[in-house]
């Protein structure tokens, strides 16, 4: 695993962002597929922090990523609840992130590497 780390004092929810992370880099770990690390990053873009967890795994398609974050949803419509868990764990991400930090939650592709991100307003950085 690959980890970068920009230091940060943010007013956050300590073991809700953990919950956030943690569901993140699971949900890496059993997607995972192909070559590559799995990474890690923390940072701060403009008046955000960032959050960003990328890995390779399965074709993921446009249409299908705005609805990845949606309770019970998934992308491999094959995959049960005995083979790819309950589809919950980023309904969960989303909650934590969107509702209780005002922030955001997104996902991109490219090659199929997909880097999931956790966006934090500058209003929970106690920096600014």
């Amino acid at each position: 695993m690959g980890v970068f780390l920009q230091p940060a004092r943010l007013f956050i929810h300590k073991d809700g962002i953990q919950q956030a992370v943690t569901n993140l880099l699971q949900n890496a770990i059993q997607y995972y597929e192909g070559t590559g690390l799995v990474k890690l990053r923390g940072f701060r873009k403009g008046a955000n922090y960032l959050i960003q967890v990328s890995n390779p795994g399965p074709t993921l398609p446009t249409d299908k990523q705005k609805w990845l974050f949606e309770r019970f949803y998934r992308a491999d419509s094959s995959r049960s609840r005995a083979t790819g868990g309950t589809g919950l764990g980023l309904a969960i991400v989303k909650e934590i992130v969107v509702t209780h930090h005002e922030g955001d939650v997104s996902v991109s592709s490219l090659n199929n590497v997909h880097t999931f991100t956790i966006s934090l307003p500058k209003s929970h950085d106690k920096d600014n």
